[in-house]
């Protein structure tokens, strides 16, 4: 073993800070709930031997590495991207590490770097990102589930097809619901001994492929609002959002921010500057190894007839995996940032109900910001289609992200109040009913 413990970066390792690195695995064993780790995996390896929680982590290492090779491709406040001497150099001063307890907010801790100036460490809730990825995940079926209250069957056998098509969907909000519950419940009772968290999220794809297809959506969905809630913090860093001694740059003419008090300005750039890193990290991560796609081949091949020439043919048919790789990855970014203001909502709902108003009132200041990010978010998907010639913008999603609003507002007034009132039930009664999309019959 090394004379530090720390994961070592997969793609700046030459870049990277050993001491920061050290002390990220040393913050994480100081903020890890034992108590917690012992009720989410009793057999936890953890509890016998600490490197192995180092090992865990790695993976947070990873996805921080995709995150600065995002970065470095992706356009400053001044329209220039910031480059590989940009992102070599946040390397070396930003590490990260995932919260084994319930707590439910990232921090971020600033440490001297051993080259010289600040270092910060990322605190990641890996509770808060599972919730998320819990309701992104639901998604599709709130949309189907909500298009079926708008639909009223007018004989007997349009109620039977109705019951046919929709049941499913409704008993899959119920075990979305009681998800949300057992989160929800150990973040308020703040006593992990009762039980974890249940989850509704596949684990495993028993040899088929519909199977297969749930478990690759739900890591999809995963990974999407882990990289959020990474790039979130991540941009307050590369934004000077934590010195007090930073000159704020000017904006433009018209900006949407120039409404906003100073405060919550930082946190909408924050945001907004997550959702597009976030889907840029998607795309130069969707496969195997890191790629860039050729945004200047896709118009040309997005409506060419397919070529003879297997050159040709080859280079077609990768612009067009290019294309669904943009169009899930923009949908990814979406629904991860749609998730994260579903939570904190709900989060703020919690905090009333328990009485800590404080508490309700910052939870509450951030669902202030979904508005002004929403807007961005549209006007980014719309200004794609010019960019890439691929349609990333249709006129039902504001239709699904109003389902979902439907959805917080009935678990916030229905379910936040039984919090605390009977114990959760145990993962087993979950019915498996619940399928990103179409629910099955």
């Amino acid at each position: 073993m090394s004379e530090a413990l720390y994961n070592r970066s997969w793609l700046f390792a030459e870049h990277q800070d050993v001491g920061l690195a050290a002390e990220a695995i040393k913050l994480a064993r100081v903020f890890a709930d034992m108590t917690f780790i012992r009720a989410a995996n009793p057999d936890s390896e953890w509890l016998r031997d600490w490197s192995r929680y180092a090992d865990f982590n790695a993976r947070i290492r990873h996805a921080l590495d995709g995150l600065l090779l995002a970065y470095a491709v992706t356009p400053g406040a001044d329209g220039t991207l910031h480059g590989f001497d940009g992102a070599q150099r946040m390397a070396g001063q930003v590490e990260a590490f995932i919260l084994a307890s319930p707590a439910l907010e990232c921090q971020v801790f600033e440490h001297p770097a051993q080259g010289g100036g600040p270092g910060h460490i990322i605190a990641l809730s890996a509770f808060a990102s599972d919730l998320m990825a819990t309701v992104s995940w639901a998604l599709p079926t709130l949309y189907h589930a909500y298009r079926a209250g708008e639909e009223t069957p007018t004989d007997l056998r349009s109620l039977e097809e109705f019951m046919r098509r929709y049941a499913p969907a409704r008993d899959a909000l119920r075990d979305l619901d009681h998800a949300v519950a057992s989160y929800l419940g150990v973040w308020e009772s703040r006593d992990a001994r009762l039980r974890a968290p249940i989850s509704i999220l596949p684990t495993g794809d028993d040899g088929n492929p519909e199977g297969a297809a749930a478990l690759a959506e739900a890591k999809a969905s995963h990974t999407a609002c882990q990289t959020f809630l990474l790039a979130h913090e991540f941009s307050h860093i590369t934004q000077d959002h934590f010195s007090a001694e930073a000159i704020r740059p000017g904006l433009p003419p018209g900006s949407f921010l120039a409404e906003l008090p100073e405060e919550t300005r930082c946190e909408v750039e924050a945001d907004c500057a997550a959702f597009t890193l976030t889907m840029n990290t998607l795309i130069v991560r969707a496969g195997d190894d890191p790629r860039i796609p050729d945004f200047a081949a896709l118009k040309k091949t997005r409506l060419a007839r397919p070529s003879r020439l297997p050159g040709r043919r080859r280079r077609q048919e990768q612009a067009h995996k290019d294309i669904r790789t943009l169009v899930d990855s923009v949908n990814r970014a979406t629904e991860a940032c749609l998730s994260f203001y579903a939570v904190t909502e709900l989060l703020a709902a919690v905090a009333r109900q328990r009485g800590n108003e404080a508490q309700a009132l910052r939870f509450d200041k951030v669902s202030e910001r979904r508005d002004p990010v929403r807007g961005y978010m549209q006007w980014v998907r719309e200004g794609l289609e010019e960019t890439w010639g691929v349609s990333m913008w249709h006129s039902d999603e504001a239709r699904r992200w109003a389902y979902l609003d439907q959805h917080v507002d009935h678990l916030t007034h229905t379910l936040v109040p039984t919090l605390g009132r009977a114990p959760a039930a145990a993962a087993e009664e979950v019915p498996a009913t619940f399928r990103r999309g179409t629910p099955q019959p």
